[in-house]
């Protein structure tokens, strides 16, 4: 079921709004509202007469019959500047976030970027403290704390290669 309003548009047909913009390969990461205003957007004009239309429905079910009702009404005309000014305003407001995505982006991969060189000191550190813990046991003599510490340097070694796998499957995707 959809409802479209045609209304006394300076532009009345409604297109596809055009791509301004800065769209990435992921959506799953796009935050939502940067796509909330990507539906139709008035493009030309076309009045009503009285008379026969000829209506165009344009739909992707190809395996079954579909039935579609076309009801016109006439737009109240103290709506319709009011209707207008709002069109506009969303017009406006979609180039906003047009460039708060781009800032977006950039700040979202200046972030990554630091997230990772977190992420490499951290196994850093921890590869060292490691060391020095089979360091200090190997110092004492101590064959059960030595054990303990590669089985847990072994458990490190095991989730880093989890956590590396998993990111390459999800860059595959």
């Amino acid at each position: 079921q959809a409802c479209t309003h045609l209304c006394a548009f300076k532009a009345m047909h409604v297109d596809m709004a055009p791509q301004q913009g800065f769209r990435v390969s992921d959506d799953e990461e796009c935050p939502p509202v940067f796509r909330r205003l990507e539906t139709l957007a008035a493009s030309r004009h076309s009045p009503l007469r009285e008379g026969s239309l000829l209506v165009a429905i344009q739909g992707d079910n190809f395996f079954r019959d579909v039935k579609v009702t076309v009801t016109f009404t006439l737009l109240d005309p103290s709506l319709k500047d009011k209707v207008v000014e709002r069109e506009e305003g969303l017009a406006g407001r979609r180039d906003e976030l047009c460039q708060l995505e781009r800032e977006y982006w950039d700040a979202k991969m200046r972030f990554d970027k630091v997230a990772a060189k977190v992420a490499a000191a951290t196994e850093g550190v921890e590869d060292e403290l490691l060391e020095r813990e089979c360091l200090y046991a190997e110092m004492a003599g101590d064959d059960l704390l030595l054990g303990s510490v590669r089985e847990a340097k072994q458990r490190i070694l095991d989730a880093r290669a989890r956590a590396k796998a998993k990111a390459e499957s999800k860059a595959e995707r």
